[in-house]
């Protein structure tokens, strides 16, 4: 059983232990989001396997980041997805990019349904442009 733990600020050198480490650039990994967004979102995270997984809940549903780390990665979805079977709970994860995407599908084939939703892709602006915003696009 993986023992969650909610986020406090003095979770802050433990959490950036991976993400500042990580390739992934997803707005959701910043610590200043995850501590901000703890009281809506319900955040808890665990070290699991070699792996920062974060837990929380959106429009009422339990969801999992993609795991940041390095190890077994089968191991930890597997736990995952035992941890969101022991909630009576669909298995949901969030922040899954196109190359995590191919790696899971080599790992476990089959075994999960991807689907794409625009609401939750990160988006990027070139500095310049919000630095003189001009225009309506923004």
């Amino acid at each position: 059983m993986i023992q969650f733990k909610d986020v406090t600020l003095e979770d802050k050198e433990v959490i950036q232990s991976f993400t500042l480490k990580s390739d992934r650039r997803n707005c959701d990994l910043s610590f200043s989001n995850i501590c901000s967004w703890r009281f809506l979102y319900h955040t808890q995270f665990a070290v699991v396997e070699g792996f920062l997984v974060l837990k929380f809940r959106t429009e009422g549903k339990l969801a999992y980041m993609t795991p940041i780390g390095e190890g077994d990665y089968r191991k930890v979805v597997e736990k995952l997805v035992e941890d969101a079977a022991r909630e009576q709970e669909p298995f949901c994860m969030l922040g899954v990019c196109s190359h995590i995407y191919r790696g899971m599908e080599e790992l476990m084939p089959e075994k999960f349904v991807f689907t794409i939703d625009r609401d939750y892709a990160d988006y990027i602006y070139l500095r310049s442009d919000l630095a003189t915003l001009t225009g309506k696009k923004f």
